[in-house]
């Protein structure tokens, strides 16, 4: 097993360093080099470093700095995390209920659906069995929702619907409600599921990007021995590749990212993938369309600040660390 693993290492290199060259025009004896000293030091995989373009030897050692491992940044997390923040920020099906009780906003939850055992309709207040999720989907939720696994992660699953006829229609999946419901029950990975309001874009988001998919935030925070709240960094995703989800998927998903100046609240450059996948390319503009993203200001951020610092002390409450 440990000889298998290392031969299956060994060709991940030789496939990175392959690919890095290439893209880079390097030698590859120095990329090999550099990719053996990221994952040693760092922790990153051969494929993370040369996705993040860190075998780039342009790239000087103060910008690669700037990077940390996927590794690394779960050590980090789990140090600094209570274990019992886990489910609740991990499990949407707990997520939800621990923001309602705690005052947190959030997208209005219509329910929770076990599609092996029993769920619960929120707008009924009544319980959804397995033989009642059909149902539930067909005539109890309004003419717009969305669905998503409680334990989703990187935009799988989820499904913003309207209704049209008979239909449930979205951006990337169309169907009938007993489609969808065949379509829950059958995930391999995620039996229980939420479904909630579906949200639009306030009209200077749309404004950048169009379409009905929802560009969301992503605000990292560091809640001090005293209670209050940091924010560490902060970012605008842009649905720029289609879909339900704007996830960024380090760009394989073709959705761009901009870092948001946390002091007031403007977009910075316009991250996004390169074509070949080595690494990211950064303009102040869209392309195709020239609309200006750098600069931007973040519609309410002091409001949105002010919510974050306010709701990550509230998440750490009743937890041990």
């Amino acid at each position: 097993m440990r000889a298998a693993r290392a031969l299956g290492q060994a060709r991940d290199l030789v496939r990175t360093a392959h690919a890095a060259s290439r893209a880079h025009r390097a030698n590859p004896v120095e990329v090999v080099r550099r990719a053996r000293a990221l994952r040693v030091d760092g922790g990153f995989e051969y494929a993370e470093a040369l996705g993040l373009g860190l075998l780039d030897p342009a790239l000087d050692a103060s910008a690669r700095s700037r990077h940390v491992s996927r590794h690394a940044m779960v050590e980090a997390q789990e140090r600094l995390n209570p274990a019992a923040v886990t489910p609740i920020a991990g499990e949407k099906a707990i997520f939800y209920p621990y923001c309602a009780v705690a005052g947190i906003p959030t997208p209005r939850l219509f329910g929770i659906v076990d599609t092996a055992g029993v769920g619960w309709n929120h707008l009924l207040d009544a319980p959804v069995g397995p033989g009642g999720l059909e149902a539930f989907l067909a005539r109890d939720l309004p003419g717009e929702f969305v669905v998503k696994p409680s334990g989703g992660y990187h935009g799988k699953g989820v499904h913003a619907l309207r209704r049209d006829g008979g239909l449930l229609v979205g951006s990337g999946w169309s169907g009938t409600p007993a489609a969808l419901a065949a379509l829950m029950r059958d995930d391999p990975e995620f039996p229980v599921w939420v479904a909630q309001e579906r949200l639009h874009d306030h009209p200077e988001l749309a404004r950048l990007v169009g379409g009905d998919t929802l560009q969301t935030l992503r605000v990292v925070t560091l809640v001090a021995g005293d209670g209050s709240a940091e924010i560490l960094y902060a970012a605008l995703r842009l649905a720029i590749g289609g879909g339900d989800s704007d996830n960024f998927l380090r760009g394989t998903s073709g959705n761009g990212v901009s870092e948001i100046r946390v002091a007031d609240g403007r977009l910075g450059p316009l991250t996004l993938a390169r074509g070949d996948g080595c690494g990211f390319e950064r303009r102040s503009d869209l392309p195709g369309t020239g609309i200006a993203v750098e600069g931007v200001a973040v519609p309410h951020w002091d409001a949105v600040a002010a919510l974050v610092r306010d709701s990550a002390p509230a998440l750490l409450a009743g937890t041990s660390r």
